[in-house]
C-alpha cells in the first residue's frame, strides 16, 4: 500500500492547477460585480462599497496572521508523525481565533455606528447604507476568523483542491445571489447581508470537509496551551507584518481619497488596484502552495532540495507575474476603459501602480518559501518600517501640494515597491545562501529579456493600432501570450516538470 507523501510535492501540480482554476472564478466575478453595481446604483455607490471594504481590510489585521501559521504546523507535525503536538497546537489556535473573532464583531458594530457620523458630509445619502455595509462585511470577517484554522488544516494536509474548490463555490454562490438581489431592486445593504449569510455557509462546509481530510485531528478547548499560543501568535505576527505595507498603505490612502476627493474618485482608483490584486493573486496561487512544502523539506533536513526548490520558485515568480504586469503598464487604461468605461480610465494611475507592484508580486514565491522556513520576521520588520516612513512623508507632501489620483497612486506604489520588493530579495540571498550571480542567471536574466520584449511589442502595437480600446486590448493580450510562450517555452516546460516532480 502506497504511503502518503507528507511533503506535498506529489500533489503540487494538482494543487497549483486547482488554485488557478478556482481563481478564474474570482477574476470573472471581480470584473462583473463592479460593472453591475455601477450600472444599477451608480459610481458613487460603488465608491461607498469600496469604502466599506477598506475598513474590513483594516480589521483583517486583528487576525494577527495566526491562520497563516496553521498550515505550516499541520504540515510539519503530520510529516514528523507528532499527533499530540498537532492536536494541541490546532486546538490552541482555534481558541485564540474564536476570541479574536468575537472582538472583531464588536469592533465592526462600533465602526458601523461611528464612521457614518464622522464622514457624513462625504457619504451624504449613503450614511445608513455605509453603516450596514461595515457591520455586515465586518460580521463576515468575524465568521472567517472563527473558522480560519480549518483553512490551514486543509492546506497543511496539501489539499488545496478542496480548499480552493470550497472558496470558489462559496464566492460563486455569493456573487450570483448578490446579482439577483440587484436585479430585483435591492441595493448595497441587501448585498452586504447576502455576503454575510453566504460566508457563514461556506465556512461551515469547509469545517466539515477539513474534519474528514484530517481525521486524526481532535479539537478540545481543554488542550489550550499558553506556550503554543505564544508560539503561533509570534509566528502569525511576523506573517501579518508582511501584509502591513500593502494593507495599511492602500487602505490609508483610500481613506484620504474618500475624505479629499470623494467616493466617485475612490471608485476610480479602486479598479486598477483590483486588477493589481488579481495579478498578485495569480502569483500567490502558486506561491502559497510552497509554504507547507518548504516547511516539510526543512523539517526533514533536505537542504539541497530546499535550495533548488527556492530557485525554481523564484524563476516561476518572474515567469508568472511579468506578462500581466507589463500588459497593465502599457495598456492598463484601455483595459479599465473596456471594463468600466472612460470615466474610470487613467493611464498614469495604472502605470504607476504597475511599476510599484512589480517587485513585490514577482518575489511572492520566494517570500512564501521563506515563510515556510519561519525566516520572515526580519523581512516584516524592515518592510513595515520603510513603508511607514515613506507613507507618512508622502501623505504630508501630497497634502501640501494637493491630492489627485496620480499622487495617490504614487503614495501606494512607493511604500509597497520599496518596502517588500527589495527586502525579500536580500532576505532570500541570506537565508537560502544564494549569490547574486546565481539568482541573476536562474531568474532575473530571462525575466529582463521577457520584460523588455513584451514592453516593446505592446508599445509598438498601441502606437500603431487603428482600432478601438476593446480590439487593442484583446490583441495586446494575445501578443503578450505569444511573446511569453516564444521566449520562455523552455522555462514553462521546466516549471511544469518541477511541480510534477
Amino acid at each position: 500500500m502506497a504511503t502518503e507523501d507528507l511533503t506535498g510535492r506529489s500533489r503540487l501540480a494538482r494543487n497549483i492547477g486547482t488554485s488557478y482554476a478556482s481563481h478564474f472564478v474570482f477574476i470573472i466575478f471581480g470584473f462583473v460585480m463592479p460593472r453591475v453595481i455601477d450600472g444599477y446604483v451608480g459610481q458613487e455607490a460603488l465608491g461607498v462599497w469600496d469604502f466599506g471594504w477598506a475598513f474590513v481590510s483594516y480589521m483583517n489585521l486583528a487576525m494577527m496572521g495566526i491562520g497563516s501559521s496553521v498550515n505550516r504546523f499541520v504540515a510539519r507535525y503530520r510529516a514528523s508523525g507528532d499527533t499530540d503536538a498537532l492536536n494541541r497546537t490546532v486546538s490552541t489556535i482555534v481558541v485564540v481565533q474564536v476570541v479574536i473573532a468575537a472582538l472583531v464583531l464588536v469592533a465592526a458594530l462600533g465602526l458601523a455606528w461611528l464612521v457614518p457620523q464622522l464622514l457624513g458630509n462625504r457619504l451624504g445619502e449613503y450614511q445608513l447604507t455605509a453603516a450596514w455595509i461595515i457591520a455586515c462585511l465586518g460580521g463576515a470577517l468575524a465568521v472567517e476568523m472563527a473558522f480560519d484554522a480549518w483553512r490551514g488544516v486543509l492546506s497543511g494536509c496539501h489539499r488545496w483542491d478542496y480548499y480552493n474548490g470550497i472558496s470558489a463555490g462559496g464566492h460563486t454562490a455569493s456573487c450570483l445571489i448578490m446579482l439577483a438581489t440587484l436585479a430585483s431592486g435591492g441595493g448595497l445593504r441587501e448585498m452586504a447581508i447576502v455576503y454575510l449569510i453566504t460566508t457563514l455557509g461556506t465556512e461551515i462546509l469547509r469545517y466539515f470537509v477539513a474534519r474528514r481530510v484530517c481525521p486524526e485531528l481532535v479539537i478540545r478547548a481543554s488542550s489550550f496551551n499558553r506556550q503554543d499560543a505564544l508560539k503561533v501568535i509570534r509566528f502569525g505576527l511576523k506573517t501579518i507584518m508582511l501584509a502591513l505595507p500593502s494593507i495599511v498603505t492602500t487602505q490609508t490612502v483610500n481613506l484620504f481619497i474618500m475624505a479629499y476627493l470623494g467616493p466617485a474618485a475612490l471608485a476610480v482608483i479602486a479598479r486598477p488596484l483590483a486588477l493589481m490584486r488579481h495579478i498578485g493573486t495569480l502569483t500567490g496561487k502558486y506561491a502559497y502552495v510552497l509554504t507547507p512544502t518548504a516547511g516539510s523539506l526543512q523539517s526533514q533536513q533536505k537542504q539541497a532540495e530546499l535550495r533548488e526548490f527556492a530557485l525554481q520558485s523564484a524563476r516561476a515568480g518572474w515567469l508568472i507575474s511579468l506578462p500581466p504586469i507589463v500588459l497593465m503598464f502599457v495598456t492598463g487604461d484601455l483595459i479599465v476603459d473596456v471594463w468600466m468605461g472612460a470615466d474610470y480610465a487613467s493611464w498614469t494611475v495604472c502605470a504607476v501602480l504597475s511599476a510599484g507592484y512589480l517587485l513585490p508580486i514577482s518575489q511572492g514565491p520566494l517570500l512564501r518559501v521563506l515563510v515556510g522556513l519561519d525566516a520572515h520576521g526580519g523581512i516584516a520588520k524592515i518592510a513595515t518600517a520603510s513603508a511607514g516612513v515613506l507613507l507618512a512623508a508622502g501623505i504630508a507632501t501630497v497634502t501640501l501640494v494637493g491630492w489627485s489620483l496620480t499622487n495617490a497612486a504614487l503614495l501606494i506604489a512607493l511604500p509597497i515597491g520599496v518596502g517588500m520588493g527589495v527586502t525579500v530579495l536580500v532576505a532570500g540571498f541570506r537565508y537560502l545562501d544564494l549569490s547574486v550571480s546565481e539568482y541573476f542567471r536562474h531568474a532575473l536574466a530571462p525575466a529582463l529579456r521577457l520584460l523588455l520584449t513584451i514592453a516593446a511589442v505592446l508599445t509598438t502595437w498601441r502606437i500603431l493600432s487603428p482600432y478601438a480600446s476593446a480590439v487593442t486590448v484583446f490583441v495586446g493580450i494575445a501578443l503578450t501570450a505569444v511573446t511569453t510562450l516564444t521566449l520562455q517555452r523552455r522555462d514553462i516546460v521546466r516549471a511544469l516538470i518541477a511541480v510534477r516532480a
